[in-house]
């Protein structure tokens, strides 16, 4: 048995993640993902101590990985799902059905309609009625809203749906800005992954070909790992592992949607 690349077990904890989504057929190809690198594939290793235990560690590095993704992913489908509420919400206050009645079915809606022209009315016709000298503007107002009142009506929900598109967007804005905070937990998650899988391919198989060639990571106490990252290495061109790391999970997951695909070519002024 051979060490597995890094890259793979980085594109595999991707296809795994599907598992959470909102589309079945997602979630039924991320449970056949699960099922297939956390099930089977740990039961075909050898019969041999050495890739027994690196199948061991790489399973419960996997499964670190997966886990602190679908965390990460709970917490946005959150945020998401409200938003996506409110904004059910604004469409229905922007239907131009809501300006006649905010209620469904011909009956609901005469009824609405009737009600507002004319309950205001009675209302004031029955004070009037308890009042001995009933002022002139009472009649007025009576006979205005009889007149104007489904008028006012509307201009007043038009003011709400207003207000809604408004919110509407500002909750957008406020998803975008958790999803900017999310992303370099993403991104630090899967550079984790990767550091974790080159150590043990170090341990359990000396020699093999390396992520990063030239860069050692056997020999760097786990207390030290942080600082190791952050330092420019002579091999990787003074890129710091960290940032090299960053690259090749830009490459493969292209989480940050501001960022051009890395694969097209800066087009000429």
């Amino acid at each position: 048995m051979t060490a597995i690349s890094s890259e793979s077990l980085l594109d595999a904890v991707q296809g795994i993640g599907a598992h959470t989504s909102d589309s079945e057929g997602h979630r039924a190809f991320g449970s056949t993902l699960v099922r297939y690198w956390l099930e089977e594939w740990p039961k075909r290793r050898p019969d041999d101590d050495r890739p027994q235990s690196y199948v061991d560690e790489i399973v419960a590095a996997l499964g670190s990985a997966v886990r602190a993704f679908s965390v990460e992913r709970t917490a946005f489908k959150a945020s998401r799902s409200r938003e996506e509420r409110l904004e059910a919400l604004r469409q229905r206050l922007l239907d131009p059905q809501f300006v006649k009645s905010p209620f469904e079915g011909r009956a609901a809606a005469l009824g609405y309609g009737v009600l507002v022209k004319f309950l205001p009315p009675v209302v004031v016709a029955w004070k009037i009625g308890l009042t001995r000298n009933p002022p002139m503007w009472a009649f007025l107002a009576a006979l205005a809203w009889v007149m104007f009142g489904d008028l006012l009506l509307t201009a007043v929900i038009l003011g709400v749906q207003s207000l809604a598109y408004r919110v509407s967007g500002d909750l957008r804005r406020q998803v975008g800005k958790v999803w900017s905070e999310s992303f370099p937990r993403y991104k630090a998650i899967s550079v984790d992954l990767l550091v974790s899988t080159e150590r043990i391919r170090e341990r359990y198989y000396p020699g093999s070909p390396g992520l990063l060639p030239g860069v050692t990571w056997a020999s760097t106490p786990a207390h030290e790992l942080a600082r190791f990252l952050a330092i420019p290495h002579p091999a990787l061109g003074g890129l710091s592992p960290g940032e090299a790391l960053s690259r090749i999970v830009d490459m493969h997951f292209s989480l940050d949607r501001g960022v051009m695909f890395h694969y097209v070519p800066a087009t000429k002024a």
